[in-house]
């Protein structure tokens, strides 16, 4: 095979941030289990240092104790604190108490694997606590980061330039440097091409760039770009990092977040639409607090609930056996994100201890976790109410019409009810089996139907009759006021869903449904075969419109004790009732006794027993449609997502008793007419028994027609459904077919499939949380009330009991004069332009972090981004449109040695495209790029040989052609050619990703099939062109993969490649694995 060299001047090298990475994992995954679990006995601290091993400095854990170094950096199998926490080898077992949960004892492995990263030091400040640690605090709060925004006015530096450029080419000129010449125009477009919308220039756009002479021509390319909804695809993509976007929660499960892909297509909305950014993080912290919510015009879908999605993608292990530990480390990762993406601080690190540099307590991340516990898993209905009313208002109408029509055909049967009621209690012995299970059902005490089972029993043994039944009435009649506590019973009354002015505070997320219904609605059954399923007694019913019309119905939190919970509920089509024991989302292993799946329309009993473990655990009930379920479990492909949103819920009941024992519910053998005991006169009981058993159906169906059923009377119409004493069927009644098609027809158009996972706030949970000694939950140190931190707010930043904790939040972060929003979005924006923040540490704006290399012009940035409405897409225009952006990549000699980072910025950065973006260009230059927006994920290629049953289903190699931003993301199943070129794994937020240069990366763009595939797709298309020759061929080529035309020197090489019998997909390929292909100069 030929080999075609071509040049690409010199390209910068760049350095492996990978210690960043390492630093963040250290410090939110590995110090925490130093501190909780080692610092008691290895630690400066301790009463005695046991074994001579020190773990609270990098020093103590490499020199170790008196057995050797405690880790062997890059080998875990050799490490004795490894092997120790494994509870393996020769090791003592540590912790001595209990074992570590397994995501511990991984992530130790994985941290000694990577190299044991420890930024600890012996200079390491230790802040004491009291007094000591008041007098740290206010040391520290002398920080650049922390002081407020300062007004700046542009210096006056002697030559036209943008305000931006003012501030630079102060420092410029004092390092004895200037700007260098603007780069030329191919050059100039790719950059701003790829910076606004991740894509490359097309053939077409640069013709057009090319032959535009006017003066403001690069200024209608930016304009044109930031109005491109690819730019919204940019900008989505890289806060996707920040939020660690995910669209399952990883461990071994890897289950699915539902609907997570709103997220991201709710993003791409927001940007486009130049979403103010205070309005951005408002939405985020509370959009489901935001009311009315903000609506997409397009679509009118509600966007604001949307915003939270961000706090599901976290990680979480699936069945934990200390599932407050797991509470802790969900939020903990909450926490980290919070402050990291909208502060620039490391407030996580004070989970177990005061910060070790930032003026940051342990009882300030206290403050954010009681916040943040109060938020529910939930998944929101985005459609907006108004335009589901219109189909709503005929489906209510068709109730009330199938009722009259039913009730007409049912008054038609009670009529000839009598005489066959004489028959079935004359019949000596066989029962039609159907109607025995009635009879069955019957035998239950506290049933209404049971006085006339005893008296028919009476009747068949000889006995007396009129007595017989009149001793069973008046029996079941006296249980009429039966109590919920039977003597010897433990049972406890929770919840009652059946009187109106007793209805439980419950939250409900639902459309049109009532707290509370009235006995007698009806539902119709999705089979064609039958009219309806079950007529209701009073209670909670989802379905009183249409089983389409999903809902969460959520207790408030409690306290678990011993026993059972209990509750008469129904639910259709994989609805869930689920005890939710510290906010932990699963359904399996341990959980799946607390969290059954609901298949019987009819209110049965379930129910749901507490283990031991979970004894004194803060708890709440949820009963949710299948639809509306946050957790889902593993859902290999997407497209076996329900979507058809037809699930359904009631309830009634909610009691608490003894393992082992039977809930019930008291008696309900109300009165069903005045005229019971009449048949005691008669001489023939079976005829009066069959004749009131007809009057009380013939008035039940009445009451039926009115609407005015009792609890009793809507029980008997159900049973005698089931017994099929009254017609219910489209061939029984064929005059109701009809009827009934339609009022299906018209559910059909119900579509509430737009849905996003997020929170919902729970107003029963305690504000004020406990501070947790060195992060151990079970050691309660003092109460600490849900607030903003310290540093930024005072003492006075406790958030009123009378609002939510998160809205307090963003009132708190989005007021003008904070001293870290602005800046730190700046910040990011000026990163995404210039490759490195002005404080290049975009994470961090504490003492570990870099200090701003221009103070002034970053607090220039931030005061406009304020005074102009926080406007991402202005702040972004005002950066590109600046000299320093427009200026070559190629540095002089003394610029070279005076800044060789470049951090004065005297030439333009070059910068290593991102994964999506390399991958994005390739689909661009071979034609199959597919610029459709949104939409379901697209299933990614799997490597062959997984036999893992979790493993997704596999998709095409190119992913349909569709961009990256689309592709499937699985936090245990990346997308390998992405992961090589450094896209973090979605587990922790990530400002600015690494820049690795390795081997690997030459090897994916050698061997991909999605690289191979592209490239014979391009050279395809280049063969194929008839209007042109071979140098026109080129040409071709070099545009659409380059964004410029070929030199004639590069013309004649690569002619003179393809007559040694290179192909033209050849020819591609090489291209593809160009420096300046890769690069942005």
């Amino acid at each position: 095979m030929a080999v075609l060299v071509i040049s690409f001047g010199s390209v910068e090298a760049f350095a492996d941030d990978s210690d960043r990475a390492k630093g963040e994992f250290f410090e939110s995954r590995i110090r925490p289990i130093l501190v909780e679990n080692c610092y008691e006995c290895h630690a400066a601290g301790a009463k005695a240092i046991k074994g001579g091993l020190r773990l609270d400095s990098k020093a103590g854990v490499l020199t170790g104790g008196d057995s050797g170094p405690a880790v062997v950096p890059g080998m875990p199998d050799e490490s004795p604190l490894y092997l120790a926490i494994r509870y393996e080898g020769e090791a003592e077992n540590m912790p001595p108490k209990a074992k570590l949960p397994q995501r511990m004892i991984e992530d130790v492995r994985k941290w000694i694997a990577d190299g044991a990263y420890d930024p600890r030091t012996a200079s390491e400040p230790v802040a004491k606590a009291g007094n000591a640690w008041a007098k740290t605090f206010r040391e520290r709060l002398d920080w650049w980061a922390f002081r407020p925004v300062n007004r700046m006015v542009p210096p006056e530096v002697g030559f036209a330039a943008t305000p931006i450029d003012a501030f630079l080419a102060v420092k410029l000129r004092e390092a004895g440097l200037e700007f260098a010449p603007q780069a030329d125009r191919p050059t100039l477009l790719r950059r701003l091409h790829f910076d606004l919308t991740g894509l490359p220039p097309t053939p077409a756009d640069l013709a057009a760039f090319l032959a535009d002479t006017s003066p403001d021509a690069y200024e209608k390319v930016v304009d044109r770009l930031l109005a491109s909804p690819h730019y919204g695809e940019r900008m989505a993509r890289r806060w996707m990092d920040l939020m660690r976007y995910s669209e399952t929660v990883g461990s071994e499960q890897d289950a699915l977040i539902p609907y997570a892909w709103a997220y991201r297509d709710y993003l791409i909305r927001a940007f486009n639409a130049d979403l103010p950014y205070d309005r951005l993080v408002r939405e985020h912290l509370a959009g489901d607090r935001v009311s009315p919510p903000r609506r997409d015009p397009a679509t009118g879908l509600a966007e604001s609930p949307i915003g939270t999605a961000w706090m599901r993608f976290v990680e979480y292990y699936h069945s934990p056996v200390d599932v407050k530990n797991e509470e802790i480390t969900v939020i903990d990762n909450q926490v980290d994100t919070l402050g990291k993406a909208f502060l620039g601080l490391t407030i996580a690190c004070a989970r177990c201890h005061d910060h070790k540099f930032d003026p940051i307590g342990t009882d300030d991340f206290y403050r954010y976790y009681g916040a943040l516990r109060t938020a529910r898993a939930t998944v929101h209905t985005l459609k907006d109410p108004a335009s589901v009313e219109p189909l709503v208002a005929p489906l209510r109408n068709q109730r009330e019409r199938l009722r009259a029509e039913i009730a007409k055909t049912w008054s038609e049967d009670s009529k000839q009810l009598k005489e066959k009621l004489i028959g079935e209690f004359q019949a000596s012995g066989a029962v039609d089996p159907q109607r025995d299970a009635f009879w069955k059902r019957a035998d239950d005490p506290r049933f209404w139907a049971n006085p006339w089972a005893r008296a028919r029993a009476a009747i068949r043994s000889g006995t007396d009759a009129k007595s017989a039944w009149e001793q069973a009435w008046k029996a079941a009649e006296g249980q009429g006021a039966a109590s919920w506590e039977l003597p010897g019973s433990k049972q406890k009354l929770i919840a009652d869903f059946t009187q109106p002015d007793k209805i439980p505070p419950w939250s409900i997320s639902a459309m049109f449904t009532p707290r509370y219904s009235e006995a007698g609605t009806f539902r119709v059954g999705p089979k064609p075969e039958s009219i309806v399923e079950a007529i209701r007694p009073s209670g909670f019913w989802s379905d009183t419109i249409s089983e389409k019309l999903g809902v969460t119905l959520r207790s408030p939190e409690f306290e678990l004790t011993d026993g059972t919970y209990s509750a008469l509920v129904s639910g259709t089509s994989g609805a869930r009732l689920r005890l939710v024991i510290e906010n932990f989302q699963g359904v399996d292993i341990l959980f799946a006794g607390v969290a059954p799946v609901l298949n019987e329309a009819r209110p049965t009993w379930v129910r749901l027993p507490v283990r031991e473990i979970w004894k004194g655990r803060r708890a709440y009930l949820e009963l949710v449609t299948r639809d509306e379920m946050p957790s889902t479990g593993v859902i290999r492909d997407l497209n076996q997502l329900p979507r058809d949103g037809r699930s359904s819920v009631g309830i009634r009941y909610v009691v608490h008793h003894a393992n082992g024992e039977a809930a019930f519910e008291p008696s309900a053998a109300a009165k069903l007419s005045e005229k019971q005991s009449a048949f005691a006169l008669q001489d023939d009981v079976a005829k009066a028994l069959a004749a009131s058993m007809a009057g009380v159906i013939t008035e039940a169906v009445e009451a039926f027609r009115a609407s005015k059923l009792n609890d009793t009377q809507a029980t008997l119409l159900t049973s005698l459904l089931d017994t099929g004493l009254l017609r219910n069927s489209a061939a029984a009644v064929p005059e109701l077919a009809k009827s009934v098609a339609n009022f299906r027809q018209a559910e059909e158009a119900i579509d509430l499939s737009a849905r996003t996972v997020g929170v919902a706030e729970d107003a029963s949970s305690d504000l004020v949380q406990n501070v947790f000694l060195r992060g151990d939950y079970r050691r309660q140190g003092a109460r600490t009330p849900a607030g903003d931190l310290a540093v930024l707010v005072g003492s006075s930043g406790v958030f009123a009991a009378t609002k939510s904790p998160r809205e307090s939040f963003a009132d708190s972060i989005t007021r003008p004069d904070h001293p870290l929003m602005a800046r730190v979005m700046v910040n990011r924006l000026w990163s995404w332009c210039f490759g490195k923040g002005l404080f290049t540490t975009e994470d961090n704006v504490g003492r570990l972090g870099e200090p701003p290399s221009h103070p002034e012009l970053l607090d220039y940035l931030a005061t406009e981004f304020v005074r102009e409405g926080y406007s991402m897409k202005r702040t972004l225009r005002a950066m590109v449109l600046s000299r320093a952006y427009r200026q070559s990549s190629v540095a002089n000699e003394k610029a070279a040695t005076v800044d060789p980072t470049n951090r004065l910025l005297s030439h333009a950065p070059v910068r290593r495209l991102d994964a999506e973006s390399l991958r994005d260009a390739i689909l661009t230059a071979s034609g199959r790029l597919d610029r459709t927006l949104y939409g379901l994920p697209v299933p990614t290629p799997q490597p062959p040989g997984l036999t893992d049953d979790k493993k997704p289903v596999s998709g095409p190699v190119d992913g349909a052609g569709r961009r990256s931003v689309y592709l499937n993301v699985r936090k245990n199943f990346p997308v390998e050619f992405l992961e090589v070129f450094d896209r973090p794994r979605p587990t922790l937020p990530v400002g600015r990703r690494n820049v690795s240069n390795q081997p690997s990366q030459a090897l994916a763009l050698m061997n991909d099939p999605f690289v191979l595939g592209e490239s014979e797709r391009l050279g395809k298309y280049l063969q194929n062109l008839s209007d042109t020759d071979d140098s026109g061929r080129v040409r071709e080529l070099y545009r659409r993969a380059l964004a410029r035309d070929p030199r004639p020197a590069e013309v004649d090489r690569t002619l003179d490649f393809m007559r040694r019998g290179a192909s033209w997909a050849e020819l591609a390929h090489a291209l593809f694995g160009m420096k300046e292909f890769l690069f942005v100069p």
